[in-house]
Protein backbone atom coordinates (compact mmCIF):
# COMPACT_ATOMS: atom_id res chain seq x y z
CA UNK A 1 0.00 0.00 0.00
CA UNK A 2 1.48 3.52 -0.74
CA UNK A 3 1.78 6.20 1.27
CA UNK A 4 -0.74 8.92 -0.26
CA UNK A 5 -2.55 11.68 1.45
CA UNK A 6 -5.93 9.40 0.77
CA UNK A 7 -4.21 6.71 2.37
CA UNK A 8 -2.93 8.47 5.77
CA UNK A 9 -6.60 9.85 5.92
CA UNK A 10 -8.09 6.68 5.94
CA UNK A 11 -5.82 4.58 8.38
CA UNK A 12 -6.19 7.90 10.74
CA UNK A 13 -9.99 7.59 10.65
CA UNK A 14 -10.05 3.57 10.51
CA UNK A 15 -9.15 3.13 14.34
CA UNK A 16 -12.15 5.15 15.88
CA UNK A 17 -14.03 3.97 13.70
CA UNK A 18 -13.59 0.24 14.22
CA UNK A 19 -13.58 0.65 17.63
CA UNK A 20 -17.19 2.24 17.41
CA UNK A 21 -18.90 -0.73 15.65
CA UNK A 22 -16.84 -3.17 17.52
CA UNK A 23 -18.29 -2.03 20.28
CA UNK A 24 -21.95 -1.37 18.71
CA UNK A 25 -21.07 -5.01 17.60
CA UNK A 26 -20.11 -6.54 21.05
CA UNK A 27 -23.34 -4.68 22.81
CA UNK A 28 -25.85 -6.26 20.07
CA UNK A 29 -24.36 -9.74 20.34
CA UNK A 30 -24.95 -9.35 24.33
CA UNK A 31 -28.49 -8.07 24.27
CA UNK A 32 -29.20 -11.11 21.43
CA UNK A 33 -27.37 -13.50 23.78
CA UNK A 34 -29.19 -12.15 26.98
CA UNK A 35 -32.95 -12.57 24.85
CA UNK A 36 -31.69 -15.98 24.28
CA UNK A 37 -31.09 -16.80 27.54
CA UNK A 38 -33.79 -15.00 29.13
CA UNK A 39 -36.46 -16.83 26.76
CA UNK A 40 -34.72 -20.13 27.23
CA UNK A 41 -35.14 -20.03 31.05
CA UNK A 42 -38.53 -18.26 31.91
CA UNK A 43 -40.23 -20.21 28.73
CA UNK A 44 -40.45 -24.02 31.15
CA UNK A 45 -42.36 -23.09 34.26
CA UNK A 46 -44.11 -26.21 34.62
CA UNK A 47 -42.30 -29.83 34.49
CA UNK A 48 -44.82 -32.87 34.16
CA UNK A 49 -43.93 -36.85 34.88
CA UNK A 50 -46.82 -38.83 33.22
CA UNK A 51 -47.42 -42.53 33.14
CA UNK A 52 -49.06 -43.85 29.85
CA UNK A 53 -50.23 -47.45 28.76
CA UNK A 54 -51.66 -48.38 25.20
CA UNK A 55 -52.14 -51.14 23.65
CA UNK A 56 -50.02 -53.50 26.46
CA UNK A 57 -47.06 -51.29 26.33
CA UNK A 58 -45.84 -48.15 28.88
CA UNK A 59 -44.05 -45.18 28.86
CA UNK A 60 -42.66 -42.45 31.90
CA UNK A 61 -42.29 -39.12 29.92
CA UNK A 62 -41.13 -36.06 31.14
CA UNK A 63 -41.82 -32.77 29.97
CA UNK A 64 -41.53 -28.89 30.57
CA UNK A 65 -43.19 -25.95 29.25
CA UNK A 66 -44.88 -22.71 30.38
CA UNK A 67 -48.47 -24.18 31.25
CA UNK A 68 -48.91 -27.28 33.00
CA UNK A 69 -51.50 -28.54 30.05
CA UNK A 70 -48.59 -28.07 27.84
CA UNK A 71 -45.95 -30.04 29.34
CA UNK A 72 -48.55 -33.01 29.96
CA UNK A 73 -49.20 -32.48 26.28
CA UNK A 74 -45.58 -32.99 25.51
CA UNK A 75 -45.15 -35.75 27.77
CA UNK A 76 -47.97 -37.69 26.21
CA UNK A 77 -47.12 -36.78 22.80
CA UNK A 78 -43.47 -37.94 23.58
CA UNK A 79 -44.91 -41.29 24.91
CA UNK A 80 -47.14 -42.07 22.16
CA UNK A 81 -44.17 -41.60 19.59
CA UNK A 82 -42.89 -44.77 21.20
CA UNK A 83 -45.95 -46.09 21.92
CA UNK A 84 -48.06 -46.07 18.75
CA UNK A 85 -47.55 -47.39 14.99
CA UNK A 86 -48.90 -45.03 12.55
CA UNK A 87 -50.93 -41.84 12.12
CA UNK A 88 -53.97 -43.41 13.10
CA UNK A 89 -52.49 -44.85 16.12
CA UNK A 90 -50.97 -41.70 17.11
CA UNK A 91 -53.42 -40.19 17.36
CA UNK A 92 -55.33 -42.37 19.47
CA UNK A 93 -53.10 -42.60 21.81
CA UNK A 94 -52.85 -39.15 22.15
CA UNK A 95 -56.22 -39.43 23.11
CA UNK A 96 -56.14 -41.34 26.10
CA UNK A 97 -55.49 -39.98 29.32
CA UNK A 98 -52.11 -40.91 31.05
CA UNK A 99 -52.59 -43.56 33.94
CA UNK A 100 -50.57 -41.14 36.40
CA UNK A 101 -49.63 -37.03 36.61
CA UNK A 102 -47.33 -35.49 38.33
CA UNK A 103 -46.35 -32.16 37.59
CA UNK A 104 -44.26 -29.46 39.85
CA UNK A 105 -43.87 -25.53 39.16
CA UNK A 106 -40.67 -25.03 38.08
Amino acid sequence: MTDTPGNRERASVNPKLRRRSTLLMIAILAILLGGVVYLTFTQARFECKIWMEYKGGSEVRTAASATEEDSIRSAVSSACATLANGMAESISCSGTPPQRVECREL
